[in-house]
This record gives C-alpha cells, sequence and structure tokens, in this order.
C-alpha cells in the first residue's frame, strides 16, 4: 500500500473508531446533551470513514470493510489513539470530535497550498464538509461549556484525559516520514502551529486549557495501541453492522 493509501486508512480509522463510540454512548447522555446529537455526529463519522475506506479500495459496503479489521494484524491498524481508549463519559466525546475535526480542518487547508500535492484533490472535496464539521463541534463544545450541568473543574478534567493523546498528530510515523519527504505533507510544525492556535482560540472561550501531562502513552498511527484495542476491534466487528445498516446506507 503507497504512502498516501495508508494516510487515508490512519485517517478512516480513527472516524470509525470514533464514530462508534459517538453510536454507543448516544443513549446513555441523551438526557444530558440532549441538544446535542451524538449519533448523528457518530454517523457521520462512520460515513466518512466508509468514503476513505473505499478511495483506499479496502471496500464500499459493510462485509468488505468488516473483512478488512478481522484480516488485519493490530499493528497494521493505524488509528489514532486518542479515539481508542474506552469512555462513558460525554463530555470527553464532545473534546475529542473537537480535537479531531480542528486536526482534520487543518490538514486540508494546508493541502489546499500544494496543487501538486497528492492530497489536493481530497482537499477540494472534502473542505467545505470537514468545515461544517469543524463549525459543529466547536458549537457543540462552547454550549456544554455554558450549561449549568458542566462545571468548569468537569470540562477540564475532560480536556486533561484527552490532551495528552494530541501528542501523537505530530510524531512522525514511517509513512507520514515518505509524504514528508516528497513534500505532500506540510511540515508538522506548521500543521502543530495552526492547529494550536484553533484549538487554544475556542479554549479560551470555553474557560479550559490544554495542559501538558508528561504521559508516556502508545502511538496507534505507528502500530502501537493501548491495552483496549483487541477488544475494541470485537466491538467494531459485533456492532458495525448494527449501526452501519441505517446510518451508512447510500
Amino acid at each position: 500500500m503507497k504512502a498516501r493509501e495508508r494516510y487515508l486508512l490512519y485517517l478512516a480509522d480513527s472516524h470509525l473508531f470514533l464514530g462508534l463510540q459517538l453510536l454507543d454512548n448516544q443513549t446513555n447522555w441523551k438526557s444530558k446533551l440532549g441538544n446535542l446529537p451524538l449519533g448523528l455526529i457518530g454517523a457521520e463519522y462512520l460515513g466518512f470513514a466508509r468514503e476513505l475506506y473505499r478511495d483506499v479500495n479496502l471496500g464500499s459496503d459493510n462485509e468488505s470493510i468488516l473483512q478488512t479489521f478481522r484480516n488485519r494484524q493490530s499493528h497494521e491498524t493505524r488509528n489514532l489513539c486518542l479515539v481508542e481508549f474506552p469512555t462513558d463519559n460525554g463530555f470527553d466525546l464532545v473534546v475529542r470530535s473537537f480535537l479531531l475535526d480542528s486536526y482534520c480542518h487543518v490538514l486540508c487547508t494546508l493541502w489546499l497550498d500544494n496543487s501538486n500535492g497528492v492530497f489536493y484533490d481530497f482537499a477540494l472535496q472534502y473542505l467545505n464538509r470537514l468545515t461544517d464539521r469543524l463549525s459543529r463541534s466547536t458549537e457543540s463544545l462552547l454550549w456544554l461549556a455554558n450549561q449549568p450541568f458542566c462545571t468548569r473543574v468537569q470540562l477540564q478534567r475532560a480536556v486533561d484525559r484527552c490532551w495528552p493523546y494530541t501528542l501523537e498528530f505530530f510524531i512522525v510515523s514511517d509513512f507520514e516520514r515518505t509524504l514528508l519527504n516528497r513534500q505532500d505533507l506540510p511540515p508538522f510544525m506548521s500543521i502543530q502551529r495552526e492547529w494550536l492556535m484553533t484549538v487554544r482560540q475556542v479554549f479560551f472561550l470555553a474557560k479550559i486549557e490544554g495542559r501538558e501531562s508528561g504521559a508516556n502513552l502508545p502511538f496507534g498511527k505507528t502500530g502501537k495501541h493501548t491495552t483496549n484495542f483487541s477488544t475494541f476491534v470485537d466491538k467494531i466487528i459485533q456492532n458495525f453492522e448494527q449501526y452501519s445498516l441505517d446510518l451508512l446506507a447510500g
């Protein structure tokens, strides 16, 4: 598989994992987060993942996508660990969605600056969609920050749980090194600078902050995962068909 396809697979796996976590928790948090449609957000992530799997020729129907998980070893699955660690906390899920959406939006914006790059067509196709997603997840986070049932301390704790995993955005994997050498990816310092600017503006409004933890964490996109990985993949295989019948049709 070429470096471009491996990068898109990394994005697809990450969106699939987070989409399933959102769908799994939509019922538990519906009474508290009634104005935040976790299920619809999760469905959008699953739909986006399916489009990326199709782009890298890993299937466009439910069964062929499931087969990729049955056949792949853990080191071949390159999702971000940000979306892998389990949670039943709706605040965590809102924070994770915002962090992932802001990252993907920055990538697409920077890819448009390189009309000769291998991701230029991707950016043209998906930038508006990712802009809408970032707008929605920003509004969701700010809405949550202003609800009486969500104190600043609770929201900050959610950020503290998620923030250490964002370091993985800027750790260079083998396939990313190939893309960087060919100038198909912007320098990671540029990605990080733009991403931090986006995140800090929203965090300032929400009265929260990203705080370094010094935690020693695995990096899923390098093929290393948390101890929850195998359980989570089994859950994907069990639940994907259930969700995809209604949410991924078309």
